[in-house]
């Protein structure tokens, strides 16, 4: 070969030479791959040893809880944050504290009365009561869209909530800001929150559905009140407190309604101070105004203040969530001053310092059924409705509920008659994806106890039950009823006393007193 096509060649030659050990060398990295995976995966610990697997396994059975799969570790969290409420509820018997935590929704009452349901409502309780419930009922044949029973505050919405309370009336803005600390001081307690999360800042989720949280979201529903009332506001974020400011007066003026205080300058009760006003000096502490009449501000809470470098402005609340619930025909939503021991726990296994339960009560009408259904007829029978597959194929049809308080619990019940195929009741809540499904013969008793959302970053407001019905197949569903248990604050009970009470009605678009028969029962 001659020196000038050697010349030539050899360049050729590495370059082929470097590319043959590139590609082998991939190849090989591809086969040594998986053999790496499966060891590593076989070193893996399994989420359960064989002990921890029975004891999860066996608690889910005591349940009724339903895993799509194997029991992982969430399933495992859900399980016990189950375990915890039914513990917490035990306690909370025990304690017999307030309001009463008592064991079930089923309570009997001696004493009862209808009121006819009007704008304005008064009546006569002959003598002290400790228990008492109050329902409205649907008496129509179609969903209408409840009337809000209140009190003094509206609890539905938060701009209707500022229109009740008249605080855009209150011309001084100093003196509005004060208005708005002092509605909200009492209208919260301290306690673990749901979620420590979004959930609670919202003003009505706060004030209506919970009532207990940080500091945070006490200051965030005052901030978002003064926004709807007409004032500019902001929330501070100190090193290791949150309080709300709002624009008064031409300055901004700090008011805490987790401590329920705000400070002023010597004489002038009305002169309050700002965030930025109280940590410059420690002294700016020592004229203070106390909803709760306390004659000091805790120490620690003044040294959040004076850190001055780690405070900041943070994120407001808001207002988006109403409370409008609609019932269907002959659907009851029941108000109690107790609760059975049911509620969102989203994060803490702690029990809330304050809460009441409710149930919204269905009892099963065809017309109810979600349109679809293809190839899926019904008729009424004694007692219930028949549901006729005329396809031969597997047919559903979804029956869907929605609600503006948080569902907590409940009880699916009746008796179920299928010939000629079978049918299946699926129980779907598609938002935190879980379901639940069970043959469908004789007694239905589904408990909602352990099914509804837990250490979610939000609750359980819709799900649904799914009928599936088989090849030809004839389902009849007989005293077919939903309880759905919900939690509410204290802000949405009306307080019944010994005595005269006054109470009101906002009746929305189309809602018609007539349309409602409205109970109250006590012991």
């Amino acid at each position: 070969m001659s020196p000038n096509l050697l010349r030539f060649a050899w360049p050729a030659v590495c370059g082929l030479l470097t590319l043959s050990l590139i590609g082998s060398n991939i190849y090989w990295r591809k086969q040594a791959h998986p053999a790496a995976k499966a060891k590593k995966a076989a070193s893996e610990p399994a989420v359960f040893d064989k002990r921890g697997a029975a004891y999860f396994r066996e608690l889910a059975a005591i349940q009724g809880y339903q895993a799509p799969q194997s029991l992982t570790g969430s399933d495992a969290a859900r399980l016990a944050a189950y375990d915890r409420l039914d513990l917490n509820k035990r306690w909370a018997q025990e304690r017999n504290g307030e309001p009463s935590t008592l064991a079930s929704r089923e309570q009997a009452f001696p004493e009862s009365f209808k009121i006819p349901l009007a704008q304005t409502m008064k009546f006569h309780l002959p003598h002290r009561c400790h228990d008492y419930r109050y329902e409205l009922t649907n008496k129509t044949d179609h969903s209408v869209r409840a009337p809000i029973l209140f009190h003094n505050d509206r609890w539905d919405s938060a701009t209707d909530l500022v229109v009740k309370a008249g605080f855009k009336e209150i011309p001084d803005e100093v003196e509005r800001a004060v208005a708005i600390w002092r509605f909200v001081c009492p209208r919260r307690v301290f306690g673990e929150p749901p979620t420590e999360g979004l959930e609670e800042h919202d003003v009505i989720k706060f004030l209506s559905l919970y009532g207990y949280g940080f500091c945070d979201d006490s200051a965030r529903s005052l901030a978002t009140l003064a926004e709807l009332s007409g004032l500019k506001s902001r929330v501070w974020e100190l090193d290791g407190h949150v309080v709300a400011e709002v624009m008064a007066g031409g300055r901004w003026r700090m008011l805490d309604a987790d401590q329920q205080a705000y400070f002023h300058r010597p004489g002038a009760p009305l002169d309050i101070l700002g965030v930025e006003e109280l940590s410059a000096d420690r002294s700016a502490f020592d004229h203070l105004v106390s909803f709760r009449n306390a004659t000091d501000y805790p120490p620690k809470y003044i040294d959040c203040f004076l850190s001055k470098e780690n405070n900041k402005i943070a994120v407001g609340g808001n207002a988006e969530h109403k409370i409008e619930p609609y019932l269907r025909g002959g659907e009851r939503m029941t108000f109690a001053n107790y609760n059975w021991g049911r509620y969102f726990l989203g994060k803490y296994p702690n029990p809330p310092p304050r809460f009441y339960n409710g149930t919204f009560t269905y009892a099963f009408h065809a017309r109810d059924l979600a349109k679809g259904g293809k190839g899926i007829t019904h008729e009424p029978v004694d007692g219930g409705f028949r549901l006729v597959n005329h396809t031969e194929a597997i047919a559903q049809i979804e029956l869907p509920f929605s609600y503006p308080f948080p569902v907590v619990g409940g009880l699916i019940e009746g008796t179920a008659t299928v010939a000629k195929s079978t049918a299946r009741l699926r129980l779907e809540d598609r938002d935190h994806e879980r379901s639940l499904s069970m043959d469908l013969h004789e007694s239905i008793h589904i408990d909602l106890d352990h099914f509804v959302a837990v250490l979610t970053a939000d609750p359980t407001h819709r799900f649904s039950v799914v009928f599936e019905l088989g090849p030809l197949a004839v389902l009849e569903l007989r005293d077919f009823k939903v309880s759905s248990d919900f939690q509410f604050a204290g802000m949405v009970l009306l307080p019944l006393e010994e005595g005269d009470n006054e109470f009101h009605a906002h009746f929305p678009e189309k809602s018609r007193p007539e349309d409602f028969e409205f109970t109250v029962s006590w012991r």
